[in-house]
């Protein structure tokens, strides 16, 4: 895919498909792990891990939001968490950056990217669940 610096942000069905290829044998099923990955309107992916085999902070709302540039130095987050998010950050980027894309001038207001990222513990409808090690096997 060739773009030029008026292009905006775009990820393909194939591209999603492929992050979701990437999680599920990176994060297994059968160890406890689900996942909600989709399309945001073909500008971004939306990940929203919705069980796993480990405890995440307590928040009042249904979802955990991560910041995806910050997620290493978040401090709500201990080193087991933040593990896991930089897991779920490389089967992005194994896609993201495999993408031929001119991201033009990233000092601009509004620089394009190949396509946006958003990751949430938990979902709106479907809040986080903590699976216990033996109930994964």
């Amino acid at each position: 895919m060739t773009t030029n610096l008026y292009d905006m942000a775009y990820i393909s069905t194939e591209e999603v498909a492929a992050i979701r290829a990437n999680f599920k044998n990176e994060f297994p099923k059968s160890e406890g792990w689900k996942f909600s990955i989709r399309n945001d309107n073909h500008s971004g992916v939306d990940v929203a891990l919705i069980a796993g085999t480990i405890k995440w902070p307590e928040h009042d709302s249904f979802t955990f939001q991560i910041n995806h540039y910050h997620y290493k130095t978040d401090d709500r987050m201990n080193d087991e968490q933040k593990a896991v998010v930089c897991r779920m950050m490389n089967c992005i980027t194994e896609i993201k950056e495999s993408v031929d894309y001119n991201a033009g001038d990233m000092g601009a207001d509004y620089p394009n990217y190949n396509f946006y990222i958003d990751l949430q513990v938990g979902r709106w409808d479907k809040p986080y669940q903590c699976i216990e090690q033996s109930e994964a096997a």
